[in-house]
């Protein structure tokens, strides 16, 4: 029989919180994959947005993910043409991307410098964007791998308190016991307070 499980709720890791959401706001969230409600988030160096607390990159641990995130697809590629520092991306269906998202590109084989996150420059159309790149040499890159991935998601966060939460609850990805203390830390110093006892 296979093994069943569920992801963490709200309820599980948030115990109290001031009257009328006071301690939420909204952020952008990259990510490459789905994240659980109770993803402990911190600020990435590049874009300066809300990524996955690992206890190196980003060091500090920001807020709280209210509700999961769900992530896009990979998109299949028609080609990417680089000219000096700028990736014109064709997509062969509509890539319903705007200007100002961060995209992952990811499959080059040919020249791997390729193989990178970038917002989006400009969308000349439906089916075409660019995007800024460095060290790519200048070629029209055709590999059938090509895939492009929206990286940024709007999502509700707990950011500040007075809050009340379980750690036992909360998701802090790779980090040791020693990077979920310094979580709570981080956590503490924004109100949001560990219950005693978890």
């Amino acid at each position: 029989m296979a093994t069943l499980s569920q992801p963490y709720y709200l309820g599980d890791w948030l115990k109290f919180e001031e009257d009328n959401r006071y301690s939420r706001d909204v952020k952008t969230v990259l990510a490459t994959a789905d994240l659980p409600s109770g993803q402990v988030l911190g600020t990435e160096s590049t874009f300066s947005k809300s990524a996955p607390y690992d206890n190196s990159n980003p060091a500090a641990a920001t807020c709280i993910l209210v509700e999961p995130v769900v992530c896009e697809p990979a998109q299949k590629v028609t080609s990417i043409t680089n000219l000096s520092t700028t990736g014109t991306i064709v997509f062969p269906e509509p890539h319903g991307l705007a200007v100002g998202d961060v995209v992952k590109v990811s499959g080059a084989t040919v020249d791997t410098d390729l193989n990178c996150n970038s917002a989006v420059a400009t969308v000349a159309d439906g089916v075409t964007c660019t995007i800024t790149t460095a060290s790519v040499s200048n070629a029209a890159y055709t590999e059938a791998t090509l895939r492009v991935t929206k990286l940024n998601h709007e999502a509700a966060v707990l950011v500040r308190g007075p809050a009340l939460i379980s750690k036992n609850g909360l998701n802090f990805g790779a980090s040791d016991s020693t990077g979920i203390t310094a979580g709570l830390a981080d956590l503490k110093l924004l109100g949001i307070i560990e219950l005693e006892g978890e």
